[in-house]
């Protein structure tokens, strides 16, 4: 019998995870523990102590700070990561095909195909699902926590502090070396993404697969306000690389970025650090249960990581 470990935020999606929480307990099967934490560090700890001692599944019951917690913490041990989705964005979950009812998630993290997909990592050791952000989009998240710290996972917060941070901000300078290849610019916005999405949906990476063994980096040049106010659909939708030629769109394997000013960094959710960083894709290193329907579906030829089973 396979044990696995289901780690529940109970704060996730303003309070969605804790009214699933007594369903969840009375649809627990043999070889199932369930474990309610309190804070990421927590939920960190319980996880590596459970893979310590033989679990080979967890299931990450919450938002994508949860999901992320949980990864970090089974990040090359060969545990097999599954999905509840009971956050706001979800943007992972999403990506990866996890239904929105989560006893169809419960069934996806027991019996799912597993697939081996990529991670980015940073090196100060943390770990990315979706991507990391210096510029615009750390000045709009920098606004959702300073102005609704309790509501930052609110989609109308995120866009309407977008927008301001869009009104407020100025191009900053950048030395970014991409697989060898030395750009020295002025920017707006720079996103280096293992997957599509972040935060409330926007689309930096319309073009992110998540097991190529590449990481995405989109490059926003600087632009007038009403240009980039003009441009704020194409960000949630996609569709900037197709509809602005300024834009530079390529995949690497190792990014580092420079900056006279240590400006802020965004790991995905958190503002975690500053700049310098030095980047990099850590190819077919995580294996996780996906759903029926794939967004943005990973690779299905087996290359470079194939499946898992």
């Amino acid at each position: 019998m396979e044990s696995r470990l289901i780690v529940l935020n109970p704060i996730s999606g303003a309070g969605r995870a804790a009214r699933f929480l007594n369903l969840l307990e009375t649809r627990l099967v043999p070889g199932e523990e369930l474990v309610v934490t309190a804070s990421a560090a927590e939920a960190f700890g319980r996880v590596r102590e459970a893979v310590s001692g033989g679990v080979r599944e967890v299931v990450a019951a919450g938002g994508d700070g949860t999901v992320r917690e949980v990864v970090m913490a089974v990040v090359g041990t060969g545990a097999v990561v599954g999905i509840i989705r009971l956050g706001t964005f979800n943007n992972f979950a999403r990506y990866m095909g996890v239904p929105r009812d989560p006893l169809e998630a419960l069934e996806v993290a027991r019996r799912g195909p597993v697939r081996r997909v990529d991670l980015g990592r940073l090196d100060d050791g943390q770990i990315f699902l979706e991507s990391v952000g210096v510029g615009l989009n750390v000045a709009a998240w920098l606004a959702v926590l300073r102005e609704h710290p309790g509501r930052a996972a609110r989609w109308w917060h995120g866009v309407r502090a977008f927008l301001r941070a869009l009104l407020r901000f100025r191009p900053i300078r950048l030395r970014v070396v991409v697989d060898g290849r030395e750009l020295s610019l002025a920017v707006m916005d720079l996103t280096i993404a293992n997957s599509t999405a972040f935060a409330a949906g926007i689309r930096m990476a319309p073009g992110a697969v998540i097991d190529d063994g590449q990481l995405d980096v989109c490059l926003i040049p600087p632009m007038s306000r009403l240009g980039l106010l003009l441009a704020v659909p194409l960000f949630f939708t996609g569709r900037h690389p197709q509809w602005l030629r300024s834009v530079e769109y390529t995949q690497a394997r190792t990014i580092e970025i420079t900056a006279a000013h240590p400006h802020p960094v965004r790991v995905d959710g958190e503002i975690s650090r500053r700049l310098p960083v030095r980047i990099q894709v850590l190819p077919c290193v995580l294996p996780v249960r996906i759903g029926p329907t794939v967004a943005g579906a990973p690779t299905s030829g087996g290359t470079p990581c194939g499946p898992a089973r």
